[in-house]
């Protein structure tokens, strides 16, 4: 599925490239599109304050949730698919029910735009993370936020739930206890904003993604650095890992997308010396350097959203040339062009991810 700045979304097949439904009925720009769990539906989120929840099999609206006073930043299932959580420019997060469509709990306490909301694994608690510089976790039963408060405006939970990531608006990213709300790590080494992060499967690894044109990999319970990745000549908007955490994939303002294969970045560590952690960095000095095992040419503006296929065969680019790209791993190809457009595709998912 992808969303646009033409308010619109579309469900495609991946193998055929057919546009199997065309959701219309937003009158706002598109933030955020994601299949539900069990795939059954579509929730898009819009500037123009609401959220909708759509069926894969007609292409009809389910749902529509208002009551935001701004426009929506950003929505997610519970990984049961009972529950929707929204952010929104109003300074609140929603929780509603997928089922009624009813808003079942209001989250206030944020002093400026909530602009990161999801649920915890198992769907008990939110996580919000606002422009007011803090993120907090909500309880999805009664709607209080808990004591712990952590620096900065966007957050995410690692799968296990055991800790939370941050990017404080600055070159750095942070990792805490999401039970305790203590500091673990500061990940410091970019020389520019951290634009974007994300974990691995399993917990043990963040990649982050930053405006000075690199990405890098770290590891989670000691807050090293384990690669740089260097190709991209711009920011790099998005990073993702493959299911089974053996790749990278990065896109870019300068239009390309590049895969990484982290086997290669271990033997690459191990030929230097370094044992497991280490910071690969492309220098003149003749330090060693991980290379991308392919670049992904073929857009023809910025990137805004990468994501693997479910079995990591595949990679999906999303673009400001108002198309979306179904690439080959293996090779590099360009396999599929999804067409059809009039504005840029902020956002891109596959079913299963």
């Amino acid at each position: 599925v992808t969303g646009f700045q033409d308010y619109s979304a579309k469900v495609w097949n991946a193998e055929s490239g057919e546009c199997l439904h065309t959701l219309r009925g937003h009158r706002g720009d598109l933030v955020s599109v994601v299949f539900s769990f069990d795939g059954a539906e579509v929730l898009t989120a819009s500037d123009d304050r609401t959220a909708r929840t759509w069926s894969t099999q007609t292409g009809e609206c389910v749902h529509t949730f208002s009551g935001h006073r701004d426009g929506v930043t950003a929505a997610a299932f519970s990984t049961d698919d009972a529950w929707v959580v929204t952010a929104s420019k109003d300074r609140t997060a929603r929780i509603w029910s997928t089922t009624s469509g009813d808003c079942l709990r209001v989250l206030t306490g944020h002093r400026d735009a909530v602009l990161s909301a999801m649920f915890a694994p198992g769907g008990a608690k939110v996580l919000t993370g606002s422009r007011d510089g803090t993120a907090r976790i909500w309880s999805v039963e009664t709607g209080r936020k808990e004591k712990s408060t952590f620096e900065g405006p966007l957050a995410y939970f690692s799968p296990d739930g055991a800790r939370v990531l941050t990017l404080s608006g600055d070159s750095t990213a942070r990792l805490w206890s999401a039970e305790w709300g203590k500091w673990l790590c500061t990940l410091q080494g970019h020389r520019d904003v951290v634009l974007s992060a994300a974990f691995s499967s399993n917990s043990a690894r963040v990649v982050t993604a930053s405006r000075d044109g690199h990405a890098r990999v770290w590891h989670t319970a000691s807050g090293k650095c384990l690669l740089k990745l260097v190709a991209h000549r711009d920011a790099v908007l998005s990073a993702s890992f493959s299911n089974d955490g053996t790749k990278v994939l990065t896109g870019s303002v300068d239009g390309s997308a590049a895969v990484w294969d982290m086997a290669e970045g271990q033997r690459l560590s191990m030929r230097a010396g370094h044992g497991t952690a280490i910071e690969s960095v492309a220098s003149p000095t003749g330090t060693q350097a991980l290379t991308p095992a392919s670049m992904l040419q073929g857009h023809g503006a910025a990137i805004q959203s990468v994501t693997f296929s479910p079995n990591s065969a595949h990679a999906l680019t999303a673009s400001n040339d108002c198309t979306a790209i179904i690439w080959d791993i293996a090779s590099g190809e360009l396999v599929r062009m999804m067409e059809g457009h009039k504005g840029p595709v902020t956002s891109a998912s596959y079913l299963g991810r």
